[in-house]
Parts: structure tokens; sequence; C-alpha cells
């Protein structure tokens, strides 16, 4: 999960989170159209390692949260 300096939160899976992180900051190509604004952004939390399916259904749930349960991850 990353966080913008205005708060928002993002969560997403990764293989390498710091390259990912570069990318949705902009200094690597790439990275979601939702991160271009609020930069920079920082890595908040991080689980791992899980297998590709686990990662994918693992963020679902994070996502399903409301933001209070999201912050207390952190």
């Amino acid at each position: 999960m990353i966080q913008s300096q205005k708060g928002v939160l993002y969560t997403g899976i990764a293989i390498d989170p710091d390259q990912r992180l570069r990318r949705h900051n902009g200094e690597v190509k790439g990275g979601a159209k939702a991160t271009r604004g609020g930069r920079p952004w920082g890595i908040v939390y991080v689980e791992g390692p899980l297998t590709h399916s686990m990662a994918l259904k693992r963020e679902a749930a994070i996502k399903a949260l409301p933001k209070a349960k999201k912050l207390q991850l952190f």
C-alpha cells in the first residue's frame, strides 16, 4: 500500500515494491493512472511474499476495507 502526501491510499500488488513505487512516482515508465496525481507516493504497508493468486485475493480484501481499517494496518 502506498500513500500520497495528501493522505490518499492506493493498494496494489507487485513482485518488486520499490520498482513499482518508482513507476507510480514517474521515475520509471509505467504506473497506474490513479497515482499520477498526488506525487510523491511512499510505501506505508507491505505483505508477503505471497503467491500471485493469494496476493490478488489479499489486495481485494484490503481494497474492501474502510480507510480507517486500512490505516490500522500500518
